[in-house]
């Protein structure tokens, strides 16, 4: 079995989005939307991403190994991804692999960096998301 794992630049990830499928603020930030489990290639060797990312699944099932602990990803699901994480899909429902949707958001560090943000509260909800980077937002 093939194992090789790698890190993924925001411009790396942006090449693997089909064209019109996104939007930047330069090459420091990518807001996308992805609708079948095809355009997950670039997840299905361990990854780790030199910025942020925030996943937000409006439909399907997916399995997310987020260092090396899994989470059920489904519709209403949030996922936040901070620096330094290794994340691999393992599993996508392939019953209906049309109804797949989500949207990302990626920022490199230097956009965060240059936002001017408060990097001690940014540090605390770091560890929080961390602890928890996969939580529902459904009302169930």
């Amino acid at each position: 079995m093939e194992s090789k794992s790698y890190t993924l630049s925001l411009e790396t990830f942006q090449s693997q989005i089909p064209n019109g499928r996104y939007r930047t603020i330069g090459n420091d930030f990518v807001l996308a939307g992805l609708d079948h489990h095809g355009e997950m290639e670039f997840m299905k060797y361990p990854v780790r991403f030199n910025g942020y990312m925030a996943f937000y699944c409006l439909e399907g099932r997916f399995t997310l190994d987020l260092n090396l602990k899994s989470y059920e990803v489904s519709e209403g699901s949030l996922i936040i991804y901070t620096p330094g994480n290794i994340a691999q899909v393992r599993a996508i429902d392939d019953k209906a692999p049309k109804n797949f949707k989500f949207i990302i958001a990626a920022a490199s560090r230097e956009f965060i960096t240059s936002a001017n943000l408060d990097f001690n509260k940014m540090y605390e909800e770091s560890i929080i998301a961390r602890e928890n980077p996969c939580i529902s937002l459904n009302d169930k």
